[in-house]
């Protein structure tokens, strides 16, 4: 399996503060790898240590198969990246911007500054000075500029912020495309997992600088699955009951009295009539789908908890 980036036992510590510990990262090329946590979980600290921005403590990162040292510099040709708020000549317009960092980055191709326009849909903007554009159509304009060198590895960090609806979406078009059509490695950070959980092949939850987990696409939809929800008096029984006389296995036992049946969706009315009869009291029954929130909720409370 080929790699974009992997990280051995990173660590960042700055004075007395660890805020990287130990972290290893695993994104396969061409993936789209979400890296999610809450404000202050060390997810820009990552971003800034993988784009040697900042200088690891301890442990080491490669990108494409190469490990990065303090003096790495050639892989910059092939990243892109928007790391906190996008700065940018302010009196200058967007496709001026964009000029001067194509010049910067010695890169050739002629019509790469109207493509990466278009792709973000800037074109109504291009003209118009930095300085008069919103904060929005600015990190849309940052991500023209990281997209300019058609880069095989594109970092954003927080993509989304500051975007509409109707922006985020076309944000999110854009990342999938780059990813099918060109074979991008994307890596992007967020706290919003709604947005991370519908574009990810890959995701990896971060919490106090460690990496909790990292899920791939098969795991992030099991873990958004549907389920018949009971709530029972006799969790004992009622598992007996599904087991051995209704032939339900595909079934999980939460808490004292919770039964989540990840089978015969369609059965819920059945399975309420079968288990009243033989002496089970069911409390409450509903369809419910499970959220990937949920469990990222649960993971760090645990983690929390010690």
């Amino acid at each position: 399996m080929e790699y974009a980036v992997r990280t051995f036992n990173l660590c960042k510590k700055i004075k007395d503060t660890v805020i990287i510990n130990n972290l290893n990262i695993n994104i396969r090329k061409g993936e789209i790898y979400g890296l999610l946590g809450q404000n202050g979980s060390g997810k820009t600290t990552t971003l800034k240590l993988i784009l040697n921005l900042l200088k690891p403590t301890s442990g080491v990162i490669e990108l494409f198969n190469e490990p990065i040292t303090n003096s790495s510099k050639e892989f910059l040709k092939k990243v892109g990246s928007v790391v906190e708020y996008p700065a940018f000549y302010e009196n200058l317009t967007a496709k001026e911007n964009l000029e001067i960092h194509k010049t910067f980055m010695g890169y050739e191709e002629k019509n790469c500054i109207d493509d990466a326009i278009e792709m973000v849909q800037l074109k109504d903007f291009e003209g118009k000075l930095v300085s008069e554009l919103s904060l929005g159509t600015k990190q849309k304009l940052g991500i023209a500029r990281a997209i300019l060198t058609k880069p095989d590895l594109l970092i954003l960090d927080e993509p989304v912020n500051s975007l509409d609806p109707l922006g985020i979406r076309d944000i999110r078009n854009l990342l999938d495309m780059l990813s099918k059509k060109y074979g991008t490695t994307i890596l992007i950070s967020s706290h919003i997992l709604s947005e991370i959980e519908q574009i990810a092949d890959t995701i990896g939850v971060i919490h106090k600088g460690i990496l909790l987990e990292e899920l791939d696409y098969e795991s992030i939809r099991e873990k958004s699955r549907h389920s018949i929800e009971l709530i029972v008096d006799n969790v004992n029984k009622a598992s007996f009951l599904l087991s051995e006389k209704m032939n339900i296995n595909n079934f999980l036992v939460s808490g004292l009295n919770k039964i989540k049946i990840y089978e015969r969706l369609n059965d819920s009315g059945k399975i309420n009539v079968f288990l009243c009869k033989n002496n089970v009291e069911v409390k409450s029954i509903n369809i419910k789908r499970d959220t990937l929130e949920e469990h990222f909720i649960s993971l760090i409370r645990r983690k929390s908890n010690g």
